[in-house]
């Protein structure tokens, strides 16, 4: 039997099984190549697997196909993404984001979810494609999270990962990279976040830990932490955020002491941006006007518009779920 070779973008697959001409095209071509590899005893690598998976579920697919073979495909890139080479873990991660924007299924997107969390938390801390996994754990969260908790949950993740709770400085533990990637994904996922279902024992450590992360050196990092704090104020609930806020007051005390402590928090966050802006303008460039005119003046953002039809973006929530939604 002569082996016949397959061409998809990056990777040549080789099927060795017989002389029938196998093309994969389309859903029905896909479920049968996948029912041929389960077939045999052989374990395949990744690269022969993966390709034609990713490449369709870049396609229109038929939800039916999905449904019917999620359990496989999700085997498939879970064992990749724990043990695979790092072509391999990057198409993995590929597929299993594209599951989870073509998923239609509640109790499928939920298995997605619970099954993914666990691997991409486990790997997170790896130290290889650390970029993609924090993109992959994002969106599949946006999809797959039905509740609040569930969404609060990944962002626990990235909270560890930056050590965030750390009573030590801003550790530089990360590269700089990986820290702008990780804040971004977290403010992305607090966008998606109702104020009144947020618990506010996780992030009382916030405002703090964003604000000393505005002294860092690179500016990615600088405008990511820039931009969290401008939507954690944007949210209005400093209870939420910063430990300064005592909760023991009356309401009305409470109002009082909250509308002082933002104020005083916002001119220590302009006068850091301000100081790191003079820096940039002797480089020739600025950083995030913005974000400084937003804390110094109370300005919103200026308006966004994206797109043939025009969607218009007003505020830094709608601004940050789109443009950190870089999957």
């Amino acid at each position: 039997m002569k082996a016949k070779r397959f061409h998809y973008p990056g990777c040549d697959i080789i099927d060795d099984y017989g002389d029938d001409q196998f093309e994969i095209t389309g859903p029905k071509k896909l479920e049968a190549y996948l029912e041929k590899v389960l077939s045999k005893k052989r374990r395949f690598a990744g690269k022969e697997l993966l390709p034609p998976i990713v490449e369709a579920l870049n396609n229109e697919l038929e939800l039916k196909f999905v449904e019917n073979n999620l359990f496989t495909v999700l085997g498939f890139c879970l064992q990749f993404i724990i043990k695979g080479p790092s072509t391999e873990r990057q198409l993995a991660l590929n597929a299993l984001g594209l599951l989870a924007m073509t998923i239609d299924n509640e109790d499928d997107a939920r298995e997605l979810y619970r099954s993914s969390l666990a691997v991409l938390s486990e790997t997170l801390n790896s130290g290889t494609e650390t970029l993609k996994i924090l993109d992959s754990l994002a969106m599949i969260t946006f999809f797959c999270a039905n509740y609040s908790n569930e969404t609060e949950e990944p962002m626990k993740i990235i909270w560890t990962f930056l050590d965030a709770d750390s009573d030590n400085e801003v550790a530089r533990k990360h590269s700089s990279a990986v820290l702008a990637a990780a804040i971004s994904a977290w403010s992305f996922l607090l966008t998606t976040m109702e104020t009144w279902r947020l618990n506010e024992e996780h992030w009382q450590g916030a405002i703090s830990y964003f604000t000393n992360v505005l002294e860092e050196g690179d500016e990615s990092v600088h405008v990511a932490a820039a931009e969290a704090l401008a939507l954690i104020f944007e949210i209005d609930c400093l209870k939420k955020f910063s430990t300064l806020v005592d909760c023991s007051l009356c309401e009305e005390d409470r109002t009082l002491m909250e509308d002082l402590l933002k104020e005083e928090l916002k001119n220590t966050i302009a006068e850091k941006l301000k100081a790191r802006d003079e820096d940039s303008a002797r480089q020739g460039t600025i950083a995030n006007l913005d974000v400084l005119n937003y804390f110094e003046n109370g300005t919103a953002p200026e308006d966004v518009t994206i797109g043939e039809d025009g969607l218009e973006l007003h505020t830094w929530s709608q601004i940050l779920r789109v443009t950190n939604s870089s999957f």
